[in-house]
């Protein structure tokens, strides 16, 4: 009892609670579950039941296209056929490119092919460095290109102008996803 008459009961809820324990402990020491009854799924045009559609996980995609340019070509193209039945897309494309110092410019072009329309899709390219002989240049672009599934990607460079031989790699990264 306390001053002003009530009654203080203490350890009420902790025995209570030691008891909700130890009634879980045993439960994993050798005492028997329910039971497993079976589950019966009602698929009713009111309530139907939903379903979940898992895609496969996309292929990883990464192709170099290697370009070299012969003495006096200013123009050169490499091209890739997307597997059918996938859809390919690209994520990311860069260029790697070294040419004669004397005056060279340098362009890159992609042509894909979605829903029968063709389209290009340039790089912005930037000289990076002279070494002497050699002028490089380079691209790094996250991008978003689609080609159909048996369709083919075209990867072009040119230069200007188009004398001395010189080499480049475009070089495009994304996934192969299975097609509708």
């Amino acid at each position: 009892m306390t001053s002003a008459g009530r009654v203080v009961r203490r350890g009420g809820f902790v025995a209570f609670l030691a008891v909700v324990l130890l009634a879980g402990a045993g439960a994993g020491a050798g005492w028997a579950d329910p039971p497993e009854r079976p589950v019966v799924v009602v698929n009713a045009p009111d309530q139907p039941v939903p379903v979940q559609v898992i895609a496969p996980a996309p292929q990883p995609f990464q192709r170099p296209f290697a370009l070299d340019w012969p003495d006096g070509e200013g123009l050169v193209t490499s091209t890739y056929q997307v597997p059918a039945g996938k859809r390919l897309v690209v994520e990311y494309a860069s260029l790697s490119a070294y040419l004669p110092p004397d005056g060279q410019s340098i362009f890159v072009r992609i042509l894909t092919t979605v829903g029968g329309q063709s389209a290009f899709h340039t790089l912005a390219v930037q000289k990076q460095e002279d070494y002497g002989v050699l002028k490089q240049f380079g691209a790094a672009h996250t991008v978003r290109i689609y080609a159909d599934p048996g369709s083919t990607v075209q990867v072009s460079v040119g230069r200007v102008p188009f004398a001395s031989t010189a080499n480049a790699t475009v070089t495009l990264s994304g996934r192969l996803e299975d097609a509708p």
